[in-house]
């Protein structure tokens, strides 16, 4: 019979006896082992002791790096997650989306175009039923989007305007 409690095999660290009498092996430690580490200063930075990360030395921080020539200058796209605020239709497949549907699309600035101050974003996502790159755009001028490409919007009764809903009220 072989002895599992003195010599652990090839990629099992531990081997112990639990409490019903079975001989179980453990997976490897995460640890590094010290004896393939070599000597270690006290003294040393951690992280010296696990080496270099990799791409951390290409990172530009936000704002970009002002001694990197070009760095920041990149349109910068970001990742979100939104709910539809309008309802469309997908010209390709003809999918109809409703409002209040989530999904996940990218927001980027719309460069040179602005309403009173206001930045204009541009929104890309795909449709749920084809994958067709559908893109919308903010209409702050109006507190509305546009569809840009991919999609139409589905006429939808408009919300009453300040001067018809002042006409509207019971004097």
């Amino acid at each position: 019979m072989v002895d599992l409690m003195s010599k652990p095999c090839s990629g099992w660290s531990t081997v112990t006896e639990s409490w019903d009498g079975m001989v179980r092996a453990g997976p490897r430690s995460i640890e590094p082992r010290r004896e393939l580490m070599g000597p270690i200063d006290i003294s040393m930075p951690r992280r010296e002791l696990i080496g270099p990360i990799e791409g951390l030395e290409d990172r530009v921080p936000p704002g970009g790096n002002k001694a990197a020539p070009g760095a920041g200058t990149a349109q910068k796209r970001r990742h979100i997650r939104m709910m539809l605020p309008i309802n469309i239709c997908c010209n390709k497949c003809g999918n109809r989306t409703n409002k209040g549907t989530k999904f996940n699309s990218s927001m980027e600035d719309v460069p040179g175009e602005a309403y009173a101050g206001i930045q204009i974003f541009r929104f890309r996502f795909s449709c749920g039923k084809c994958a067709a790159e559908l893109v919308m755009k903010s209409d702050p001028e109006n507190s509305d989007f546009v569809m840009e490409a991919g999609a139409s919007r589905i006429n939808e009764p408009r919300p009453a305007t300040d001067e018809a809903h002042l006409m509207r009220r019971p004097v």
